[in-house]
């Protein structure tokens, strides 16, 4: 046999044993790309889509029970807050049917890098699901339209807070720290709920705070509880409203460091001005020293209402309000205050304004915006010190004199 022949068979012995083992490889690689593939199926595609601002990162499904044969149907209603104090984040949701079901968070999610979760990925007991399905479930007696979480009774442990739409009451399961809750609490108001809100309302104490709009015998008002003893430790604070609020919403707005609410009530949109607590003095009679009373006001929009909501939208220094019309398009009403200017300006640069949009006086003062205004270096009209706590001083003076003479 000449030497060319024996290189060819020694080529084809070759090829006969690796074509295998390179088409083993293929299909393995290919069984690799589609097992890829079925991972990275996602539910929502958000990724690169929308403004940078607002694009998130694909989701994907959790891994839940099934509630498909629940006659009560899925839930409508969800809310999240570290309900057992273990650092992660939990979420609770609520069905038409009134039952509550609690999902606790992972901390092998939320850390992956720690300690702990490290040596569960050792021991093989690590996971990646955000959240977990505990046993614990509760049920209210009604089909809520609200629910909110927080510290409403001022213990440090995370409570849950639901109301149904139309009735006149609510309904408080206060937490005690380790994903557990107490039997619901009903808490009369007076007049029917249009809308509910939570959060931080005045001076920030760490307290959760709750702002309801009610109708009672067709007067419509605001319902503020906020107290650094816990929301409902005393009676609400009450407040006419021009027409029936149809959504409410909490945050700074103006030029002070107090949290403010927004009513929306169809055309009308109001702004009750927040502002520090007189506690405890106010509980001490012989201080004589009361909570002055506050001021708000109204604004008549060229538009009709859906929903608002406040946050940071827009280069501006402060929050700003964002409202959602009835026709679907978005507006966005920006906070007076300035954006980035020096702290040491003179007085003279500081002047009061009012809104350029026409406003109805409700039953105290209509307040007044102040922002720094350098276009006018010669204005002198109603000056107010650059100094915070002097000016804020004269502002709860000039609040408590006007709220005096209302009355």
């Amino acid at each position: 046999m000449s030497l060319k022949n024996i290189v060819l068979v020694c080529l084809s012995a070759s090829a006969l044993y690796f074509l295998p083992i390179v088409s083993s490889q293929v299909n393995s690689e290919n069984e690799s790309e589609k097992e890829q593939k079925v991972e990275t199926i996602v539910s929502v595609r958000a990724k690169d889509r929308g403004f940078p601002h607002v694009s998130f990162a694909d989701g994907n499904d959790l891994k839940v029970a099934d509630n498909s044969n629940n006659h009560a149907g899925s839930p409508n209603l969800l809310a999240s807050a570290d309900f057992d104090s273990d650092g992660t984040i939990d979420l609770i949701t609520a069905d038409s049917g009134g039952s509550i079901k609690f999902y606790r968070g992972n901390p092998d999610s939320s850390f992956p890098n720690s300690p702990e979760a490290q040596a569960r990925k050792a021991d093989g007991t690590f996971t990646e699901d955000a959240f977990s399905e505990s046993v614990n479930s509760l049920n209210l007696a009604f089909s809520p339209d609200y629910l909110a979480s927080g510290d409403f009774n001022a213990d440090g442990h995370q409570d849950i807070l639901a109301a149904r739409n139309g009735d006149n009451s609510l309904h408080l399961l206060a937490g005690n720290g380790s994903g557990n809750f107490a039997v619901d609490v009903k808490i009369q108001v007076e007049g029917a709920i249009t809308a509910f809100t939570v959060g931080e309302i005045g001076r920030r104490d760490g307290q959760t705070d709750v702002a309801i709009a009610v109708l009672n015998k067709k007067v419509a008002s605001l319902l503020v509880f906020e107290h650094p003893e816990g929301a409902f430790k005393y009676k609400p604070e009450k407040i006419k409203l021009l027409a029936q609020a149809n959504d409410l919403a909490v945050g700074n707005l103006d030029t002070d460091f107090f949290a403010d609410v927004a009513v929306a009530s169809g055309n009308k949109l109001t702004l009750v001005h927040g502002r520090g607590q007189a506690y405890p003095w106010d509980l001490l009679k012989e201080s004589d020293i009361k909570r002055p009373s506050a001021v708000s006001e109204t604004r008549i929009l060229p538009f009709e209402i859906a929903a608002i909501e406040t946050g940071f939208f827009t280069e501006k220094r402060g929050m700003s309000l964002a409202i959602l019309l009835t026709n679907g398009s978005l507006q966005t009403l920006d906070s007076p205050k300035a954006e980035s200017k020096p702290l040491n300006l003179d007085p003279k640069y500081i002047k009061r304004v009012r809104s350029s949009l026409p406003a109805i006086r409700s039953e105290k003062i209509f307040s007044s915006f102040t922002y720094l205004n350098e276009d006018n270096p010669d204005a002198t009209e109603d000056l107010l010190p650059a100094d915070n706590d002097e000016r804020e001083k004269i502002l709860q003076d000039r609040q408590q004199k006007a709220a005096e003479a209302m009355q």
